[in-house]
C-alpha cells in the first residue's frame, strides 16, 4: 500500500540512528528492515529519504564508573576512534547532499 500526501513539494529527509548495538545485532533483530520501511514511507510522503545507522556507539563518557562486564570497552574505544569519525563524515555528507541536490 502506498502512502501519499497533499503536500505538493519534495523535501529531502534523512535519519541518523545512533545505536549501541553491533552491526550484526542490528541486522539480526530486524532494525535495518524497520529503518527501510520508515525510509520508504518518508519517500512516499516527501519524495526523498535515506538513513544512516551508526552502530556500537558510546553510552557513557567514562565506562569505569559503571558495571560494564558485558561490554568490550577497549573494542568500543577502538571503534569510537577509528569508525565513528567515518560515520560522522557520512552524516555530514548526507547533509551536504541535501543542500546541493
Amino acid at each position: 500500500m502506498s502512502c501519499s500526501s497533499l503536500f505538493n513539494k519534495k523535501i529531502k529527509t534523512g535519519f541518523i540512528y545512533t545505536m549501541n548495538v553491533s552491526d550484526n545485532y542490528l541486522k539480526d533483530v530486524g532494525y535495518t528492515d524497520k529503518f527501510k520501511r520508515t525510509e520508504m514511507t518518508m519517500k512516499n510522503i516527501f519524495g526523498s529519504s535515506e538513513f544512516l545507522a551508526v552502530t556500537d556507539t558510546y553510552q557513557f563518557d567514562d565506562y569505569s564508573k559503571y558495571e560494564t562486564s558485558g561490554i568490550d570497552v577497549q573494542g568500543k574505544a577502538k571503534r569510537n576512534s577509528e569508525i565513528f569519525p567515518v560515520d560522522c563524515q557520512k552524516a555530514f555528507d548526507m547533509g551536504v547532499r541535501f543542500v546541493q541536490e
